[in-house]
């Protein structure tokens, strides 16, 4: 892709004039909603413009303008050491990181009007993942996001973001508008997002937490989660105090990620909210099965993200069926139908009937995701052709591969196991594998690398019957796409 073609194109496109009109007449709050407008319904008028004035007045325009890279970095640390005050009224107190962090908005605004060479805004509120995204694009590489609890290294990871827009600046020769257009507009225009269906829920979430009263009306959203949270996933919302009800229930519409400038770290864009009648605290200590539900018992405490088995949510079904509500609106969680495992009468019809459609039920794609037969490099010159790989590449030159499959049509006994784990294991290794899995008409025996070697005691497993339950369908998930 010629992206400085494109982007000279781009410019000189009705896109590209209303995008500099955009930054030539620009204001925080105008710029902020504009690329994301989710955060209109959450963030009252005006309140962006008037932190980022008073940030900018009484903050970086008592400072001596940078000249060098050195000079801003310690404009940031005057900035957090000092803090800002307002006609001695302290509005950002002195080394409060975690405030700093969720300020990072106006924060980054103010810190552009003053020295644009150096700082950037930050418009991706929420959204860090749209910025990753964009970089992948890019080939820019993003520097490990800070631990959670560190709100210091969390602050200063702004500057990380502010050297990521002088490479581009500096590598497409870009002025520092430009450089906004360039990440915040013409990236995401050249590889437009498509309209993608969501996939089969296969996991459950509780999250939780009191509504602001825009919240309460709005049908998408960001919301703290779990970082295995997968796009499709149930999040089953319990309202706090004064409420202390499940209220709803939501789709993740994206991957839990981490976010450096979010307060609780780790967020998911949900939506297709759907309410229901309120299932209260008192209720469910009540029922049989959540009165002994670990998050019941403690009161929904650590809510967000805590997750909820198929047998939960089930049972949150039937409460809900016994309230008068039609549940057939509601999301069902997933898990494939093997009934072909009952005809299967040689190898092939193990991979044919079996595996692959396991392979497909769990969103891998032939040829892109798994591969069969593929003649691998083990020693010098000579090759091996193991059934299936799965996240095949090839690391300097050597092939690897994460997950190692043999399929064969019955296991009779132990003999048989371990034949046919000691051909996969000298594979594996030589591919660098972190499982094997071995399978035949009746089962799928799973076994997990630890350290350099994999133990032939060491092993789950799970029968065709198994897997049509939607927890076990989900752990087999959560090992095939390595999440």
């Amino acid at each position: 892709m010629n992206i400085g073609a494109i982007w000279e194109l781009y410019m000189n496109s009705e896109n590209g004039l209303a995008a500099r009109r955009r930054y030539e007449t620009f204001n925080c709050e105008e710029l902020v909603f504009f690329y994301n407008p989710i955060l209109s319904k959450h963030i009252k008028p005006n309140i962006l413009d008037d932190m980022a004035e008073t940030i900018y007045c009484y903050g970086f325009s008592e400072l001596k303008l940078p000249t060098s890279e050195a000079d801003a970095i310690n404009c940031l640390h005057e900035i957090a050491s000092f803090g800002v005050a307002e006609e001695n009224q302290q509005v950002v107190p002195p080394l409060d990181y975690d405030l700093l962090v969720s300020l990072m908005l106006p924060l980054s605004y103010a810190a552009f009007k003053y020295a644009p060479d150096f700082f950037y805004p930050y418009l991706y509120g929420l959204r860090f993942v749209d910025f990753v995204e964009a970089m992948s694009i890019l080939e820019i590489s993003i520097p490990a996001i800070p631990p959670r609890r560190d709100y210091k290294a969390r602050f200063e990871y702004y500057w990380e973001f502010c050297k990521i827009f002088s490479n581009v600046r500096a590598k497409y020769r870009l002025s520092y508008i430009e450089t906004c257009i360039f990440i915040y507009d013409f990236i995401p225009h050249i590889k437009k997002r498509e309209s993608i269906k969501l996939p089969n829920p296969t996991q459950c979430w509780f999250i939780g937490g009191l509504f602001t009263p825009t919240e309460a009306q709005v049908d998408e959203t960001f919301w703290q989660v779990n970082k295995d949270t997968r796009p499709g996933d149930i999040m089953v919302h319990y309202e706090t105090t004064p409420k202390s009800s499940v209220t709803t229930i939501w789709r993740a519409l994206s991957n839990g990620y981490v976010d450096p400038f979010y307060h609780y770290h780790i967020c998911s864009r949900i939506g297709e909210r759907i309410n229901i009648p309120n299932i209260s605290l008192t209720e469910l200590k009540q029922d049989e099965y959540f009165s002994s539900f670990p998050l019941v018992r403690k009161n929904f405490q650590g809510v967000n993200g805590f997750p909820m088995p198929a047998q939960a949510y089930n049972r949150l079904l039937t409460l809900l069926s016994k309230k008068g509500f039609d549940t057939s609106e509601l999301p069902v969680l997933y898990a494939p139908d093997f009934k072909d495992y009952e005809d299967v009468t040689n190898e092939n019809d193990v991979e044919e009937k079996l595996l692959i459609p396991l392979l497909q039920a769990l969103g891998l794609e032939e040829n892109l995701d798994f591969k069969r037969q593929v003649g691998i490099h083990v020693g010098r010159g000579h090759r091996v052709f193991p059934d299936y790989i799965v996240d095949f590449k090839v690391v300097d030159e050597a092939d690897e591969a994460r997950i190692l499959i043999e399929a064969k049509y019955d296991m009779r006994n132990r003999q048989d196991v371990e034949k046919a784990f000691r051909q996969a294991k000298s594979y594996a290794l030589n591919l660098k594998s972190e499982y094997i899995i071995l399978c035949d008409k009746k089962q799928l025996i799973i076994y997990k690398r630890t350290g350099n070697d994999f133990n032939i005691d060491n092993y789950t497993v799970y029968s065709w019957k198994d897997i049509e339950t939607p927890d076990n369908f989900n752990e087999l998930k959560i090992i095939f796409t390595n999440n």
